[in-house]
């Protein structure tokens, strides 16, 4: 099986790296059906409550 070359190497260490929010906004509205106010709200939260940093400036 060919696999993709990953984007980042394996030995990267990205546990401080911040989280894109529109991100875990995306995700929070397909997966759960939430609307961008309500997954925004969530995303902080959990965000928050797990001593995640969110990346609030949105690249791409």
């Amino acid at each position: 099986m060919n696999l993709p070359v990953p984007f980042t190497p394996s030995a990267a260490d990205l546990r401080d790296a911040p989280v894109p929010l529109d991100m875990l906004v995306e995700l929070a509205i397909i997966q759960f059906g939430m609307t961008a106010t309500e997954a925004e709200a969530t995303a902080r939260q959990c965000a928050a409550a797990a001593g995640i940093p969110l990346g609030e400036v949105a690249h791409g």
